[in-house]
């Protein structure tokens, strides 16, 4: 099993750079194995697609998790290589749109939905049920203080609130853009049933206590090639509120108007301050109801249908990409 991360460090257990020697104990386990699953299907160039071609070459059961790209061209051999390998192999495609852009290099073959996956902590779903009964709503902003998450976009939209609610706004992460977004905020700590909150860095139990007090996720990022925050919001039950531009949301995390709404630029803002006036206690329960089709234990568990008796389903994770 291939492992890798953006091309850094990459071997059979993670813990050497590129060499000859890990190239070879990776084809060693690929002969001895008869279920092979790759993360990614290009970096490290040529590695990657090499070892992808020989475990197909073998006729192995092979299956490629990979986000979409941005890159527009590929080589033709490129081309050529996944129009011959698209019958071999399972593409598990990691956030809307990657499959249109696996077909933009010659892949035909078999799609199934797939996701990223971490631990998280066992919930207390009575708590849960009890913040939306508060007039406070608590809105929770995950990432790094750069353009493209698009922060400013939520607080500039809550200058137009005048209802009756309570807002608290969360922002864990830091970045380049900090002071920036503070200055919007004192704009909007005008109204004075608005505040504002910069955690900056913080470390995953604080990180928690953010996600277990919030009510509203939103994710407004000009990009997302997946948006793992999303993955975390629906563990801890939010409503969300996502660009489609964040390939996590749209058939995969989230069912528009059912456990949250999928968001234009241009309708951003109206969107934010219905659901702010909105009970959403309800988006709650179907986010966790959701979650149930895409936590860990079920990828673990549909992933070993699939490979006893190739399985198919109908939603969630591993269910058909079309």
């Amino acid at each position: 099993m291939p492992v890798f991360r953006k091309g850094e460090r990459w071997s059979s257990d993670g813990g050497t750079k590129i060499d000859w020697i890990s190239v070879f104990q990776l084809l060693v386990t690929i002969i001895r194995s008869d279920v092979i699953f790759f993360l990614g299907a290009f970096r490290p160039l040529p590695w990657q697609p090499f070892l992808l071609f020989f475990s197909c070459f073998l006729r192995k059961r092979t299956f490629v998790a990979s986000e979409g790209f941005k890159t527009k061209y590929f080589s033709r051999w490129i081309t050529a290589l996944f129009y011959y390998l698209s019958a071999h192999f399972t593409l598990l495609a990691i956030g809307g749109g990657c499959r249109e852009d696996f077909n933009r290099i010659g892949f035909k073959g078999r799609c199934l939905k797939f996701s990223f996956y971490e631990e998280y902590p066992v919930l207390d779903h009575a708590v849960q049920d009890g913040k939306y009964s508060s007039p406070l709503v608590r809105i929770l902003l995950v990432g790094r203080l750069i353009k493209r998450k698009n922060f400013e976009l939520v607080l500039e939209s809550l200058r137009d609130y005048h209802g009756k609610k309570s807002i608290r706004v969360d922002i864990a992460g830091d970045g380049e853009l900090l002071g920036q977004l503070s200055s919007i905020a004192d704009h909007v700590l005008k109204n004075e049933n608005i505040r504002v909150y910069f955690h900056g860095h913080i470390e995953a139990e604080a990180l928690n206590d953010l996600f277990v007090n919030a009510t509203l996720f939103v994710c407004p990022s000009l990009y997302e090639g997946w948006g793992v925050v999303l993955n975390h919001a629906l563990h801890y039950g939010l409503p969300i509120l996502a660009l489609s531009t964040v390939r996590s949301a749209d058939g995969y995390l989230v069912n528009d108007g059912v456990n949250g709404k999928i968001s234009t630029f241009n309708s951003f803002k109206d969107d934010l301050l219905k659901m702010i006036d909105s009970d959403l206690s309800a988006m709650s329960h179907n986010s966790f109801k959701l979650n149930e089709q895409w936590r860990l234990e079920t990828a673990q568990q549909r992933f070993y249908k699939i490979v006893q008796c190739n399985k198919r389903f109908t939603s969630g994770v591993f269910s058909e990409a079309i």
